[in-house]
């Protein structure tokens, strides 16, 4: 594969942009209005080729297709660590349980259920709870006195 430093300014120069300005960032002017910026100095040596794309993208050059999903594969089902292929005419094949349902199913076989609650004859009240005590009560509590 050929450089992307070097078919990124291929690119530039075959569709006539003219750089303007070359500071932190090269930015370039195309013939129809369109504004293209890359770093000049980047850091990242993805940035060349995500640079490439963006160009692209901006140039129309990519093909009308691109992106359009293709033709889809054939289903296929994981079970018990082998995959299993559906046939074109025949009916899927069974699906066993997996660990969770068996562990679900196991749970509600081990666990009895719970006891009924038993019913009160007389009805259960409130709790009633003093009031928080103050400040001052608190320190009369721990003997200590107040200054007049």
């Amino acid at each position: 594969m050929p450089d992307p430093k070097v078919v990124l300014e291929q690119l530039i120069e075959e569709n006539g942009g003219k750089l303007v300005r070359q500071q932190k960032h090269k930015v370039y002017h195309f013939p129809n209005g369109k504004v293209f910026t890359c770093a000049l100095t980047p850091s990242c040596p993805l940035s060349y080729i995500n640079s490439l794309t963006a160009l692209k993208n901006l140039l129309g050059l990519n093909p009308p297709d691109r992106g359009t999903p293709g033709e889809r594969r054939e289903k296929r089902i994981k079970t018990r660590g082998k995959q299993q292929v559906f046939a074109q005419s025949g009916a899927p094949p069974k699906i066993l349980p997996t660990w969770r349902q068996k562990l679900a199913l196991a749970a509600k076989q081990v666990v009895p259920p719970p006891p009924p609650k038993p019913v009160l004859k007389h009805p259960v009240h409130r709790v009633i709870r003093p009031r928080p005590l103050t400040f001052e009560e608190r320190m009369l509590r721990a003997g200590v006195r107040r200054l007049e």
